[in-house]
């Protein structure tokens, strides 16, 4: 027994050491999908983790599936996926869609769990979909709400609509919102475009209704209005870090470190920190430490 804890003793030691040295706890490999708030993401996991003494490489700009291989396969250990997204991996076995958001949570870490992926405690936003107009036209027509919307393109006011290619025929997208808010609008007044277009042609008026993401940096701006949902149609996408139990089980406080991140991101930080770079011109490194230290997760020095 005196043995056993002469080695645990030593063990203990040599870690102290080793920490108090600046060597590595050990590797992690953070990765993330191609867009800003990913990146972000990514650059404040790893900066906390290189905080709590870990060896952090970044495989950055991948493709969902991508990461997701290479997640399954180990060849990753941590990247942040959206929990409406997560579900798309599950549709074999659960083919309707879940629009609350514990709900779909729970159900989208209980069964990728049985993958041996762990998801951690959720950020409080949701990237989810969003309708937008310019304050101009929102304050000529009194919308607020998807409902208002209706109404007014159902009278035939509102000449364009744009919409994110993908949007118009997937599972949850235009032909279903149409169905739950009750409105129509002829297909050659839609015009199928991309994501990076919405906000200039809305701006330019060559669309007047335009589909966007809840985080979008320009919902920081006030020429921009994103009209509420209010008959929660939009499926929940709250990100959330996913890691290789393997990983967890190694390095346990992994979970710690990370949920305290998800733990103080709401919808109004994202977007803040989302304008910070595109719009401000700030590097990702600055934006995630300047927040790290604004919420106390890292230190000033």
């Amino acid at each position: 027994m005196m043995q056993k804890y002469i080695v645990l003793t030593l063990i203990a030691y040599c870690f102290s050491i080793s920490v108090a040295m600046g060597i590595p706890k050990g590797k992690i490999t953070v990765a993330s999908k191609g867009f800003t708030e990913q990146f972000l993401l990514a650059q404040i996991t790893v900066q906390v983790l290189e905080q709590a003494g870990y060896e952090v490489e970044e495989k950055l700009g991948m493709p969902t599936l991508t990461l997701r291989d290479h997640l399954l396969n180990r060849e990753i250990d941590i990247y942040w996926e959206y929990t409406g997204t997560g579900y798309a991996f599950l549709t074999k076995t659960h083919p309707d869609i879940i629009y609350d958001q514990e709900t779909l949570y729970q159900i989208v870490k209980k069964h990728d769990l049985e993958n041996n992926i762990v998801w951690l405690n959720k950020a409080k936003f949701s990237n989810s979909y969003v309708l937008v107009v310019t304050k101009r036209v929102a304050d000529q027509l009194k919308l607020q709400t998807l409902s208002d919307l209706a109404k007014v393109l159902n009278s035939g006011v509102l000449s364009r609509f744009g919409l994110i290619v993908t949007f118009y025929d997937r599972p949850d997208g235009y032909k279903q919102l149409k169905q739950r808010y009750r409105f129509e609008v002829p297909r050659e007044q839609i015009d199928l475009i991309l994501h990076d277009e919405v906000y200039e042609l809305l701006k330019r008026d060559q669309i007047q209704v335009g589909l966007g993401y809840a985080t979008d940096p320009q919902l920081n701006l006030p020429e921009f209005v994103a009209l509420q949902d209010d008959l929660s149609f939009f499926q929940p996408y709250e990100p959330a870090p996913t890691v290789h139990k393997t990983k967890l089980e190694q390095y346990p406080e992994i979970s710690h470190l990370l949920n305290r991140i998800a733990d103080r991101l709401d919808t109004s930080t994202m977007i803040t920190l989302n304008y910070r770079v595109d719009f401000e011109g700030k590097s990702i490194d600055e934006v995630a430490l300047t927040w790290l230290r604004e919420v106390g997760l890292i230190e000033s020095r």
